[in-house]
């Protein structure tokens, strides 16, 4: 069995939720290497869970991650890779995963890893996507307390400041 998604629209990102319980599996398959680059179509961002990487390639290069962990970005530095490779996810556990897209053809995403530490919070500037991984402690925006949990947070109006009592992994995503 594969992974269920939930997916919308957030201001100008295409953005869906990808959620497995323990053992789902999920294929990608890639007509292109993919290795890490600056810009790119998608941004994968993993919020809870732990999930294993498989490549078609060499199934040798498995590799196992958590939150604040990425398809790509994450990969091991020395796989080989093909034409026409394919991605193997299996989730351990109950896992979710982000994958954040720019709605507009011409459009590429770019996605900034950060981990939120206490007393140190992050700007996330106006039009970007903030992506913020499961936790167990509450989560402040703008000084605002929110439950703890996987969340997703759009600046449309303006900038905002998050911050968190506890280490958290985020992301955030913009376009270009």
């Amino acid at each position: 069995m594969s992974f269920t998604y939930t997916a919308g629209y957030v201001g100008p990102f295409s953005v869906s939720v990808g959620r497995g319980r323990d053992g789902r599996i999920q294929r990608f398959r890639h007509p292109l290497p993919i290795h890490r680059i600056e810009l790119s179509r998608q941004a994968t961002f993993i919020v809870s869970g732990r999930m294993a990487l498989t490549w078609s390639t060499d199934e040798t290069f498995r590799k196992e991650l958590g939150p604040g962990g990425a398809f790509v970005e994450d990969a091991p530095p020395n796989r080989p890779m093909a034409v026409d490779e394919e991605l193997v996810i299996q989730a351990i556990g109950d896992s979710a995963y982000v994958c954040v897209e720019a709605i507009g053809v011409q459009q590429k995403v770019r996605m900034q890893r950060f981990v939120i530490e206490p007393g140190n919070p992050i700007q996330v500037p106006r039009y970007d996507l903030a992506v913020v991984a499961q936790g167990d402690h509450p989560l402040y925006a703008d000084g605002r307390e929110l439950p703890a949990g996987p969340r997703i947070f759009y600046g449309r109006t303006k900038a905002f400041e998050l911050q968190s009592s506890h280490s958290i992994a985020c992301a955030v995503i913009t376009t270009a």
